[in-house]
């Protein structure tokens, strides 16, 4: 929807104001995540055991720090494939800091 307006600003809710491409580089990470996610839950893998595969593949967007941000996107897919509802803010928090920790 942002990407509709044509902006040459855009202000994300966290970091940096950015461009068009960054956003559409952005999309591009959370599709793949999102592609990956159901492919591993197909699988039968937890969130857990998908965060660990994609973690520790090189090649999976190492630029972008923060793993444990990945761990919340996790988690948030596979509520929804599961059928559960979303987890909670403190529940995300609480399993991506379980797993920065481990």
């Amino acid at each position: 929807m942002v990407l509709s307006f044509d902006p040459r600003v855009i202000i994300p809710g966290h970091g940096r104001p950015t461009d068009q491409a960054a956003l559409e580089e952005h999309l591009v990470y959370l599709r793949t995540v999102q592609r990956e996610v159901h492919r591993c839950y197909e699988a039968g893998l937890s969130a857990e055991k998908t965060m660990d595969e994609l973690f520790q593949r090189q090649d999976f967007y190492p630029h972008l720090g923060l793993p444990e941000r990945l761990m919340i996107v996790i988690e948030l897919e596979h509520s929804h494939l599961s059928g559960s509802s979303s987890p909670s803010v403190l529940e995300l928090s609480s399993k991506a800091a379980a797993w920065s920790y481990r």
